[in-house]
């Protein structure tokens, strides 16, 4: 039941504008796939939990400080090749003006899956970065590090803020936008563990 939930939530997050930090507008899965979890930052494990905060008013969690790491843990996903989607934007910034992308380190059960990979950053925008998982299935444990900081005191501050991360499976086609319509209703519902 948990899937289904989280794919109704991600796809309503989907449809909605990200206007400051209303909401998170995670990113479509690449070439048409659907998404089949989703986990929110507010739902994910801080290795130093007094170093993350959450952001007002979105399911999303941010930290000031660089080499700082969170796991997002799913659980049970079917045998399939899957697509990873983490989204992230900067939060109480501004960024510095050469400042284009989050670097982050990535690790799926302890196996590095990608090194100072890049998300594009925004201080307005969420932007989705997709790594190739490949076959997998079982528990999912998605270990982010954030890896470049820069800060200078009243000019620029990075400080990554951590929507979710999202798994999408090849095999499972995107729903249209009638269906995606008809969920709209179901980011409203949803409540804060």
């Amino acid at each position: 039941m948990r899937q289904q939930t989280t794919l109704c939530v991600a796809l309503t997050a989907f449809a909605l504008s990200s206007a400051a930090n209303a909401a998170i507008d995670f990113g479509a899965a690449p070439d048409g796939f659907g998404v089949v979890d989703t986990v929110f930052g507010t739902e994910a494990t801080p290795r130093h939990a007094s170093r993350w905060f959450d952001v007002e008013g979105t399911e999303a969690v941010r930290t000031n400080w660089a080499n700082q790491a969170i796991t997002f843990s799913t659980a049970g996903l079917a045998q399939d090749s899957y697509m990873l989607g983490i989204t992230a934007k900067n939060d109480q910034g501004p960024l510095a003006s050469n400042y284009s992308n989050f670097q982050v380190d990535v690790r799926v059960n302890g196996k590095q899956l990608a090194r100072r990979a890049n998300i594009l950053a925004s201080d307005t925008e969420w932007n989705t970065l997709w790594l190739a998982m490949g076959d997998f299935s079982g528990d999912a444990n998605v270990e982010v590090t954030w890896k470049n900081d820069s800060y200078r005191p009243g000019v620029y501050d990075a400080n990554i803020a951590f929507g979710g991360v999202q798994f999408a499976s090849t095999n499972a086609p995107a729903p249209g936008a009638a269906a995606v319509a008809l969920l709209a209703g179901v980011a409203a519902t949803r409540r804060r563990r």
